[in-house]
């Protein structure tokens, strides 16, 4: 996605409300749109030594802004910017629950619903790396890198199914699997 600038004023018009409808909110939070796997957004919070808010950084997901642009405007900036509030109102209380009754109240001040999660279809941004080996009677086996790298330094395997062994000389491929 190429040009967020219309989402940071969406961002920059929500904080302009939020201090001046909650005047007490004294910390201006930064923010970026570079979170990535299945989370639309994300608050990350730090306290002094007395649990009042010192930072907070607000991260968003820019595949799901491209996957539904009003979802982002209308779900996911109210639900992060409704816990940089609590978190500026309340501090480091542990009375407080991340989407308990408070941070949905102002959640839907903001415009959110108060959900709290999402169901837009996106994926998880690590990937599995596994080895494609075939042993000695030619049946195949995935490997993890953590196998393949003893194979090929000189550790046989055998098969449990079939006895066989799995050598360096059996490799056949590296093969990427998104995490499920």
């Amino acid at each position: 996605m190429k040009d967020l600038t219309i989402y940071s004023q969406a961002v920059i018009s929500l904080l302009s409300c939020v201090e001046e409808h909650y005047p007490s909110v004294n910390v201006r939070p930064t923010y970026s749109f570079n979170l990535t796997g299945v989370a639309a957004g994300k608050c990350t919070t730090q306290f002094s030594l007395f649990g009042q808010l010192t930072h907070c950084h607000l991260e968003f997901n820019a595949k799901a802004i491209a996957a539904d642009k009003a979802f982002f405007e209308n779900e996911t900036l109210p639900h992060e910017v409704a816990h940089f509030v609590i978190a500026s109102l309340y501090g480091r209380s542990k009375a407080i629950r991340p989407h308990g009754p408070e941070w949905k109240r102002i959640c839907i001040e903001l415009g959110g619903s108060g959900a709290r999660t999402h169901n837009l279809a996106l994926k998880r941004s690590k990937q599995y790396r596994q080895w494609l080996y075939i042993d000695s009677n030619g049946h195949r086996h995935m490997l993890s890198t953590i196998r393949h790298r003893r194979v090929q330094s000189g550790t046989v395997y055998k098969a449990r199914s079939s006895k066989a062994t799995i050598e360096a000389k059996g490799f056949v491929e590296e093969v990427i699997q998104d995490a499920e």
